[in-house]
């Protein structure tokens, strides 16, 4: 997955790029390897071309670890008003040297949908392909597939829990319970799992890092009160002046 800020070109990986755009014979980006919500970006982005240059060459993206750029989001043609959101903190000790991993060894390989590459190491013991897909963005499918879809038509080999970030240490670990699924999809079911609500709740505190904790709900509250009364105070001292 490319991004356009922050991101550093050469003369000859730009030349590659722009040549490949220019001599593309269809600027048409929908395909069962390419993610709809990137084809689908608007008409101003030309970063959804660099994407799928990517997937066709079979190039990948570098990010540091620690961010050496954020972003400010000023009003432009994506946004109209300036927003927070995208700020990530970054690195501000001086860095002497940078050391890149070698490929074939690195443990931090996705492909374009965000799905990890190196998880198919720890299903050897399958005799077929399978394909990574937990966030459920995947149309195109090897027989077995991991998944987090409760709402799979597939039989269930293997279950693991949503327990650890990122979500593949789950599988990492082998993780017990019930939220991460390995399904072969030329088996049907033993049983249907239909507890889809529940399934969707937990997903969404998962990705959302909410939890409704007690604890949680009173620091809420406590904080709540005390920007109120600092408010009211402010307001008290705007009115004596």
């Amino acid at each position: 997955m490319a991004q356009s800020w922050g991101q550093i070109w050469t003369n000859r990986k730009w030349r590659f790029f722009y040549e490949w755009y220019c001599n593309s014979k269809s600027k048409n980006l929908i395909s069962e390897d390419f993610p709809r919500t990137i084809s689908s970006w608007q008409e101003s982005s030309w970063l959804k071309y660099q994407n799928k240059y990517l997937v066709e060459t079979d190039r990948f993206f570098v990010y540091p670890h620690n961010s050496l750029t954020s972003n400010f989001s000023d009003p432009g043609t994506h946004l109209k008003d300036s927003t927070n959101i995208f700020q990530v903190p970054i690195l501000i000790a001086p860095v002497l040297n940078y050391r890149f991993n070698n490929f074939n060894c690195s443990k931090s390989t996705y492909d374009i949908f965000f799905e990890s590459l190196n998880l198919t190491d720890y299903f050897r013991d399958l005799d077929d392909s399978i394909t990574v897909d937990l966030y459920n963005t995947k149309v195109k499918l090897n027989r077995f597939l991991l998944t987090t879809n409760i709402a799979s038509k597939y039989k269930v080999i293997r279950s693991f829990g949503l327990r650890m970030r990122p979500h593949e240490l789950n599988i990492i670990f082998n993780i017990a319970g019930s939220e991460i699924y390995l399904v072969d999809t030329f088996e049907k079911p033993d049983i249907l799992l239909n507890n889809r609500k529940k399934w969707e709740i937990n997903l969404f505190f998962y990705d959302t890092k909410i939890y409704l904790g007690r604890i949680h709900l009173r620091i809420g509250f406590l904080h709540l009160k005390q920007m109120i009364n600092n408010y009211v105070l402010f307001i008290i001292s705007k009115i004596w002046k």
